[in-house]
């Protein structure tokens, strides 16, 4: 039997991965964002396909207990920019022990970081403006310091998986700084300009679902991987003929299953330094949420 329960989040290359083919779909009711109230008599209304209800995530659970949450959704019904970041760490946070991402980004860097490449960053910035990026609200706060942005455990089993599929890629780069963009727009000239000065990474969902589950005291990192440049991303044409070579069975799949593997018998650290001093306890009765309340509840137990 596995050590650990294994998540993993994302989108293209998974999809399409034998490992989750035929794959029973299920939701895990999160439950509404504070303040907002679900409207069940319009909800009926809408083909039950394309149905959004807020707060429930869509997953998958294969036989060795692997979860699947696609990050935008089942029938992909969420933008970068209006993903639910929260309530899918939280359902992670419910259905696992580890956490493994993935992410399509465009390169500052081609010469050096190339298209069809595979990268596992070691650090971020975020310039997304209004997500939701707190799972717990009133009730504790926890005070992340990240540094490191990533769990250096799972980014190891994630080089390790990257170099034995070194072959599959258009190269594999350890350590990089991803950049978060809003979206759904990709940046201007001068944008990319700016930013490649500080950044090697483009990209749109990083963000916050690297603080979410550090907040959430959850073992993460992301494997990014390279669909096109800076200069020409354009998503429905050359990108997605990359995100499509990228999604053989022999490439992001099979890199994927070998890192699930070792995620399950890794030795997951005992504490996250990152959050160990920060937790203040303001009322856990507060928390809304009963799941991010439970979550609360262990991290207070945990480093109290």
């Amino acid at each position: 039997m596995s050590k650990n329960k294994v998540v993993i989040i994302g989108g293209s290359g998974i999809h399409d991965s034998p490992g989750f083919k035929n794959i029973l779909w299920r939701t895990f009711d999160v439950g509404a964002p504070p303040g907002i109230t679900r409207r069940e008599e319009e909800q009926e209304k809408i083909d039950a396909d394309k149905l959004i209800t807020l707060g429930v995530v869509e997953y998958q659970k294969r036989n060795d207990g692997v979860i699947f949450i696609p990050r935008h959704g089942h029938t992909v019904k969420y933008a970068p920019h209006l993903t639910q970041y929260v309530e899918n760490g939280l359902a992670a946070s419910m259905l696992g022990d580890v956490v493994i991402a993935t992410s399509a980004v465009g390169t500052y860097h081609p010469k050096i970081i190339k298209v069809g490449g595979l990268v596992v960053p070691d650090d971020y910035i975020n310039l997304t403006t209004g997500r939701r990026f707190d799972p717990y609200g009133y009730g504790i706060t926890v005070h992340a310091n990240p540094r490191p942005a990533f769990t250096e455990e799972i980014r190891d089993i994630l080089l390790d998986s990257a170099y034995e599929h070194e072959k599959a890629f258009n190269g594999v780069t350890d350590g990089a700084t991803y950049l978060t963009m809003d979206g759904p727009r990709f940046g201007s000239k001068a944008e990319g300009q700016m930013r490649k000065q500080y950044a090697h990474l483009a990209g749109m969902t990083c963000n916050p679902e690297a603080d979410i589950m550090t907040y959430l005291g959850m073992p993460y990192a992301l494997a990014a991987f390279v669909v096109d440049e800076d200069t020409d991303a354009d998503h429905e044409l050359s990108t997605l003929a990359v995100m499509k070579r990228l999604s053989e069975p022999d490439k992001v799949p099979s890199f994927i299953e070998d890192a699930i593997e070792f995620a399950k018998d890794m030795d997951l650290p005992e504490s996250d330094q990152r959050i160990a001093t920060g937790i203040i306890e303001q009322g856990l009765e507060r928390i809304t949420n009963i799941y991010a309340r439970k979550r609360a509840e262990y991290l207070i137990e945990k480093y109290r």
